[in-house]
């Protein structure tokens, strides 16, 4: 017999309802199955990040290779950075290398990543490449000290003086001066043949803190040091003896050669500014604070010092009534004879008296200057 309409409408809900338990059934399997992988892929990472803080780096690496084996887990940096560790621990450097170098292109944010990843350059003499690395993480943290150290060490470790002074400048900028930096800074001077300069840093201490015997000692040490150094030839004889016997000329061409062969050291530029300052020769005072710019960024007081010597050169021969007034900090012995002209032209004698006579005690200690300059100075101040 034909069902009736209540019986047809209990099937068709007894169908509906098997039809929905199987779906749900299905949608929890799908899920249980998931869940499970996750569960497992973060068990896995737990038990190898277990290995690696207990220093079982064979364990660990297997257990972060596991990790990045799903394929959900590639772009993993965590790990990527934990297998490179593990690879440095094992020997296996140029691994840990790549591992590093993909940690820190997938997450740049991390500083540990940053720091490992230039410490394996540099365990690679890949000091080039770690150098911008260095200073980037200077400028995210300026706080921590181990940021510099790490930085002048990777320049000195590349023989590049410009580089060092400059983390030193910025290591001062933002701590203030010590005795510490005061002889970092004082040997670097030294490497570049700037001793006054290098005497000036341990002079602003003894100055500022006044009385202290480990600043006393450590300066008394430091002068033991260099007094072989003080007492040591031009670098460039040719050029002095060439002027001294009055030929400016020829002192600036010799000047010029060293120069080019030895651009970057400090006092051979110096010289050259003063020759070229004295010769009256504009594009070669241009040319000489091009280098200054070019070699010594750092040194900002040269830089001015030039800037100004040049921009008074100029405004003395177009407004011999008031040319600008150069500043008064000279930072280099030598310009101390290009000071000595500005006041003789702006008729301060008594000034360029006393900045003459300390010149020639500086020449009687065994320091080169150009004796050449300080006798014409002399000679301009009888004619006044």
């Amino acid at each position: 017999m034909p069902r009736g309409k209540s019986q047809r409408i209990q099937y068709w809900r007894l169908r509906h309802y098997e039809i929905n338990t199987f779906w749900l059934s299905a949608l929890f399997l799908f899920y249980g199955i998931q869940g499970k992988a996750q569960n497992s892929a973060q068990q896995r990472y737990h038990q190898a990040e277990i290995d690696f803080q207990a220093f079982k780096w064979t364990d660990a690496l297997k257990g972060f290779e596991r990790v990045l084996a799903d394929s959900t887990q590639t772009d993993n940096a965590a790990a990527l950075y934990r297998i490179s560790v593990c690879n440095e621990k094992l020997g296996n450097l140029v691994q840990a290398l790549n591992f590093a170098e993909k940690a820190c292109s997938i997450d740049t944010t991390q500083d540990d990543y940053w720091v490992h990843f230039a410490r394996l350059l540099e365990m690679k003499y890949e000091y080039s490449r770690a150098w911008p690395i260095r200073i980037k993480l200077i400028q995210r943290e300026p706080r921590f000290i181990s940021r510099y150290e790490d930085a002048l060490q990777n320049a000195w470790n590349r023989n590049n003086l410009q580089q060092s002074l400059y983390v030193t400048s910025i290591w001062q900028d933002q701590f203030g001066r010590n005795l510490n930096l005061a002889q970092k800074r004082a040997q670097l001077f030294l490497a570049l043949n700037d001793t006054n300069a290098a005497k000036r840093e341990y002079q602003w201490l003894i100055d500022k803190y006044v009385g202290r015997p480990d600043l006393v000692e450590a300066y008394n040490e430091f002068l033991q040091t260099i007094s072989p150094k003080i007492k040591t030839p031009s670098i460039c004889p040719q050029a002095f003896e060439e002027l001294n016997a009055g030929n400016s000329q020829k002192a600036y061409e010799r000047i010029k050669d060293c120069v080019q062969d030895n651009p970057d050291n400090l006092i051979l530029l110096q010289t050259q500014f003063l020759m070229a300052y004295f010769n009256g020769n504009l594009s070669e005072m241009e040319s000489c604070i091009a280098n200054f710019y070019t070699y010594f960024p750092f040194l900002e007081a040269h830089v001015t010092f030039a800037e100004a010597a040049k921009n008074f050169w100029v405004d003395s021969r177009t407004k011999s009534d008031n040319p600008s007034i150069i500043p008064t900090e000279t930072p280099c012995i030598l310009w101390q004879c290009i000071q000595s002209d500005i006041y003789i032209r702006t008729n301060k004698i008594d000034l360029a008296l006393h900045l003459l006579d300390s010149l020639q005690n500086e020449s009687s200690n065994n320091i080169e200057l150009p004796l050449f300059y300080i006798d014409k100075l002399r000679n301009q101040i009888l004619t006044k």
